[in-house]
């Protein structure tokens, strides 16, 4: 039986295969027994009615209960059959009284092959044999003459043979279809579960696309408030800038009168005690205002893409002697040491010399007030045929990694979160780098706490290295020529 359990216990469609078969068999054996009944009660009257009647409301009995249970419980439906099938034999045996009628009990081991495989027939088999055996016993029936239960065991077994025989194969065949059938619904089934997996994915894609479109356009909205309140937040710095610069000279210049010709006024002896530092005071904090207005006002020019470079050749070294006067006497003061380590025969560099000198005075000067002791050095180097590049390495207290990430920042002064802020306006760095970036270069920065800082500037040369001693008045025939200065 295990093509039935299998069956039963597969896909619906197998069980419905399955069904379809014992029901077709069924309808067969009423429809004959009914032809029958139809012929006997027509042509053989007095032998047949009307105890005829009696068996045949067994079978319309059980033929109504199976077709109505077949669909709900297979097993249940073949038992009521197979056992309403016996009763009625049994009953025309005993209303009859003719042995001959027994032996159509070999017609239930053949449907019980059919409809239930080769172990439904054998427990049919032994069922009947016992009935058999046992019926002799009972005085109400008829008797049954001898050699008679030999032979109906006979024809039982002879049954389960030939409907095995004739049901093997078509069982088999049913078994295989069957389980082809299974898998081929199974992965029509994964199929369709697939299918709805991708369209919902479709659907959630369709949201998401959806949401990132809304997103990108609050994104662009956020971007042009943004624009628009940098933008006016530069117009009004640069209103600002320019309104304080009026009053702004005026101190300046009379400062720089009191400061530079004290005597205009009267002689320095005859000053209060403490004028004159106090004045000196006014005038350097002037300067330093001024300064922080007009990296505003360069900054504005910037973002504007107003700002104008003019640019012109010139050697690296020249840059780098005129940074090193600027910071002689602060190097001298602080008690440190300047090394400038520049090759001589670099090429030419095509910049506008003024900012490019802002940006290296910048940087020196940051390195300067934030190194204690040790020294600042410049290494000048050619690290390709188009690009020069500029260190300043200092051996101060250095840049821990979260704040190397903001050290080009707009007002912004790294390492230094407490009250006692380094003296600057955090602007230096930022702009240098803005600068830096309008002449077609690039400006980085390495640091490690306790190891110093070093800030690599990289411009581009004036021509290809094959043409770029256009002018070497200033250098000498053959060899290399290195200049490595200290100053301290």
């Amino acid at each position: 039986m295990f093509w039935l359990r299998s069956m039963l216990g597969s896909e619906k469609s197998s069980t419905d295969l399955l069904i379809s078969t014992s029901r077709n068999a069924i309808y067969s054996t009423i429809s004959i027994y009914l032809g029958f009944h139809f012929i006997a009660s027509l042509f053989y009257t007095s032998i047949f009615s009307p105890k005829l009647w009696n068996c045949t409301i067994i079978m319309l009995v059980t033929f109504l209960l199976t077709i109505w249970l077949i669909n709900k419980v297979y097993l249940a439906a073949q038992f009521i059959w197979l056992t309403g099938l016996f009763t009625a034999i049994l009953t025309g045996f005993f209303l009859f009284q003719r042995p001959e009628i027994l032996f159509l009990l070999a017609v239930l081991p053949i449907m019980a092959t059919v409809m239930m495989g080769v172990g439904g027939a054998l427990v049919v088999d032994l069922f009947l044999v016992i009935a058999i055996l046992t019926i002799p016993e009972i005085k109400q029936l008829p008797p049954i003459p001898q050699g008679y239960p030999f032979a109906l065991i006979f024809s039982f077994v002879f049954g389960s043979i030939f409907g095995w025989g004739i049901s093997s194969n078509l069982l088999s065949a049913i078994e295989e279809s069957s389980f082809h059938y299974y898998e081929a619904r199974k992965r029509l089934e994964e199929t369709r579960q697939h299918r709805a997996e991708i369209s919902h994915m479709l659907k959630e894609q369709s949201q998401s696309n959806y949401q990132l479109k809304q997103m990108n356009r609050m994104l662009e909205q956020a971007r042009e408030s943004a624009e628009e309140a940098k933008e006016d937040r530069d117009r009004f710095a640069m209103a600002v800038s320019h309104e304080l610069r009026t009053p702004l000279n005026f101190i300046i210049g009379f400062s720089d009168l009191m400061v530079h010709a004290p005597e205009t006024y009267s002689e320095l002896e005859e000053w209060p005690v403490g004028l004159y530092d106090d004045v000196q005071e006014i005038y350097n904090s002037s300067q330093h205002l001024l300064g922080l207005i007009n990296d505003i006002l360069d900054m504005g020019k910037i973002d504007a893409k107003r700002m104008p470079i003019f640019r012109e050749r010139i050697k690296p070294i020249i840059l780098l002697e005129e940074i090193r006067k600027l910071v002689f006497a602060q190097i001298e003061t602080k008690g440190l040491e300047l090394e400038i380590d520049c090759d001589l025969n670099l090429p030419y560099i095509f910049v506008d010399r003024t900012r490019i000198r802002q940006v290296l005075l910048n940087v020196v000067t940051n390195s300067l007030r934030f190194t204690k002791q040790g020294q600042i050095k410049i290494t000048t180097r050619l690290i390709n045929e188009d690009e020069i590049e500029m260190a300043i390495t200092d051996t101060g207290p250095g840049i821990s990694e979260e704040d190397l990430q903001k050290i080009f920042d707009e007002f912004r002064q790294v390492g230094q979160e407490n009250w006692s802020r380094e003296k600057g306006s955090g602007l230096g760095l930022s702009i240098s780098k803005r600068f830096v970036e309008l002449h077609g270069g690039k400006m980085s920065v390495e640091s490690q706490l306790g190891h110093g800082t070093t800030i690599r500037i990289t411009l581009p040369v004036l021509e290809p290295l094959q043409s770029i001693f256009a002018d070497r008045e200033d250098l000498q025939e053959g060899g290399e020529r290195r200049l490595a200065s200290v100053y301290a």
